[in-house]
């Protein structure tokens, strides 16, 4: 069971790498289609939280976009450069 966790979190972990991220964000039409939002979209992918926050988000694309755009134009606490 843990050795199951364990290797479920370095694959989720795989595919938080900022490359992988990127292309699936040009995947979601409300992302590809607006540069503003694009780019802050990609500023956000900086943060390893918040790349893993969008991949545990996968399947659920209308919260994810919710998510995407209430964390564009909120900052938390990590964030903080």
């Amino acid at each position: 069971m843990i050795a199951n966790s364990c290797k479920s979190r370095d694959v989720r972990e795989a595919n938080t790498s900022i490359g992988e991220v990127l292309a699936e964000l040009q995947t979601l039409d409300e992302v590809a289609n607006d540069p503003v939002f694009h780019t802050n979209c990609c500023q956000l992918m900086i943060f390893k939280p918040t790349r893993e926050t969008f991949i545990g988000l996968r399947g659920l694309e209308k919260k994810r976009i919710h998510w995407l755009r209430h964390a564009v134009y909120n900052s938390f606490p990590f964030m903080k450069m």
